[in-house]
């Protein structure tokens, strides 16, 4: 059995043996390019090899697509991200009606999936792990952070409605990265944080959200991995 089968063996819990380690990072000065961000990838593998590749895009590349302009750096607090939203499509809660349907192949998306099939095309003994930020996550990305707070209003058809658009193109993008050379997918979850929600009942109501979501692409990969932090 080479590395690669022994890895997913292990993480199926098909075998048992040593720990399995994941080192990754972001690459704040370099992820705006994708030949550069392969080209970072590729070197820390090398110099920290790895069980697990995680790879690490730039945090806004869901929202380009959807109309969002993005800007080099980042005022968040504490934040090791490379870009911000200089202006979100979504500024109140009427503003989800703008949230339609888009090629996930094309676009911002689209350079995405070419970064997973060119790091997969040169990294083969370890299995590919993209990331790919949950449907909630997205949508707080769209909104400036104020998906939760449109969320607690009561009847937000417009924000159910989005959701659903939402999901979906993340769905098949996942599917995407899939077919382009990853093995797995690491679900990044961040909106049922206390800072945000009211209530465990509106936490749990929040991921709730992305559970079809993750029911369909923990199906399709061969492991996922539910980052949920906050």
């Amino acid at each position: 059995m080479n590395n690669y089968d022994a890895t997913i063996a292990t993480i199926k819990g098909e075998v048992t043996g040593e720990a399995l380690i994941s080192l990754w990072r972001h690459y704040p000065d370099y992820d705006l390019d994708i030949d550069d961000l392969v080209e970072c990838t590729i070197q820390d593998y090398q110099k920290y090899p790895s069980d697990v590749v995680k790879l690490s895009p730039n945090g806004r590349y869901c929202v380009v697509d959807f109309g969002c302009e993005i800007t080099k750096g980042t005022t968040e607090p504490k934040s090791s991200g490379s870009t911000s939203c200089k202006q979100c499509i979504v500024k109140t809660s009427k503003d989800w009606v703008k949230i339609g349907e888009i090629d996930p192949l094309d676009g911002h998306y689209g350079e995405q999936i070419d970064f997973v099939r060119k790091v997969s095309n040169r990294i083969t003994a370890s299995p590919i792990m993209m990331t790919v930020f949950a449907p909630t996550m997205v949508a707080r990305k769209l909104s400036g952070d104020q998906f939760v707070n449109h969320f607690q209003e009561s009847q937000n058809q417009e924000l159910l409605e989005a959701l659903k658009t939402i999901e979906k193109v993340t769905i098949e993008f996942a599917r995407a990265c899939l077919d382009a050379g990853a093995s797995g997918l690491f679900i990044a979850i961040q909106e049922a944080d206390k800072v945000n929600v009211n209530s465990k009942i509106e936490a749990e109501s929040i991921l709730k959200c992305n559970e079809q979501f993750i029911r369909i692409v923990d199906n399709q990969a061969d492991f996922t991995v539910n980052h949920i932090h906050g």
